[in-house]
């Protein structure tokens, strides 16, 4: 964050998630060093928020633009579950991506690099907007990179 005071707001709905009763995912939250002149949080995730929770019903900017950047679905611990076990399921021995021949995997790995190609400079001032990287790093270090592997 740039300016102290979004770094006390996020702090301020970090503690009335606590008092609200919603469940802690993450261990995040606490505070960061400040860098270059701007704020770190460590990255927190809550489960079982109400939408009548306080914390709920604020609504995170970024922090180069100060722009509502998204809006979090709200999801349960089955949910949470159910997420987490498609994605482990997906690379297990006997899944469809395990049982595909390697050049099939290589066709849509490579299709996924020339996507990312295509949308570089939308996926580029996504991260800039997410979490406040100079364009330039995410644009000619970051996609590239993702590319090459």
């Amino acid at each position: 964050m740039i300016f102290r005071s979004q770094k006390t707001k996020i702090l301020r709905l970090i503690e009335h998630g606590k008092k609200e009763d919603a469940k802690l995912v993450t261990r995040g939250g606490k505070n960061g060093k400040e860098v270059n002149n701007g704020y770190f949080i460590q990255p927190i995730i809550f489960s079982d928020v109400k939408s009548e929770m306080k914390f709920a019903q604020e609504e995170i900017f970024g922090p180069s633009t100060k722009t509502r950047i998204a809006e979090v679905l709200y999801g349960d611990k089955t949910d949470f579950v159910a997420d987490v076990k498609a994605a482990s399921d997906a690379f297990k021995l006997g899944s469809e991506w395990r049982r595909m021949d390697a050049s099939a995997s290589g066709l849509l790995l490579n299709k996924l690099a020339s996507l990312i190609e295509r949308d570089a400079v939308e996926l580029a001032s996504l991260e800039t907007m997410d979490n406040g990287k100079p364009y330039k790093d995410a644009y000619l270090a970051d996609l590239p990179l993702s590319i090459a592997v």
